[in-house]
């Protein structure tokens, strides 16, 4: 089987109308904000759309998502390799700040490599978003006016305390996910 017989196959996600929502358009204006400097962690979608009853945005099918992989049998005795490789930080200049808002093991979706040993960990769901386009100079502390959704076991402190969602919100919840992945 030649590169164009493999079979594509896609993950469809729907958002039913409404009307005290907008997580469609969120969404879809974070992932097109996403899309101008793509980066490996951040989910890519490939189209966009409103039908008659819902709003669909369409991405690649992953193979499962970090909870799943973590609450699959017993854990190795030491971590594979890829799995530290995933959590290594890239530097990449970008003129934007944005926040997720509800990072977990749920929502970062895995997407298997060539070899099926290893895969590419990626960020999805970005209903609670934001995404702000700064000076690059900017020493400006960007908040979200929404309140958070996110799940209350990784949201850090100071979210409770303050009632703002801002970036190191998102920070202690990475945190928080690495831990469990080495726990």
């Amino acid at each position: 089987m030649n590169q164009d017989d493999k079979v594509k196959v896609f993950a469809l996600k729907r958002f039913r109308d409404r009307p005290t929502r907008d997580d469609y358009e969120n969404e879809k204006y974070v992932l097109k904000a996403l899309a101008a400097i793509p980066h490996r962690h951040s989910v890519c979608f490939l189209s966009a759309w409103v039908g008659p009853d819902a709003q669909c945005i369409l991405f690649p099918l992953a193979a499962g998502d970090l909870r799943g992989f973590l609450e699959s049998g017993s854990p190795p005795s030491s971590p594979e390799p890829w799995v530290f490789e995933q959590m290594l930080a890239e530097d990449q200049l970008a003129k934007r700040v944005g926040f997720h808002h509800d990072l977990k093991p749920a929502n970062i979706l895995l997407f298997m490599g060539a070899s099926d040993t290893s895969a590419t960990w990626k960020i999805c769901d970005f209903g609670s978003d934001a995404v702000e386009y700064l000076a690059s100079d900017s020493s400006e502390d960007v908040y979200n006016r929404k309140a958070s959704t996110g799940d209350p076991v990784y949201s850090a402190p100071e979210y409770i305390v303050d009632g703002k969602v801002f970036r190191p919100k998102d920070v202690w919840s990475l945190g928080c996910i690495f831990l469990e992945v080495f726990t």
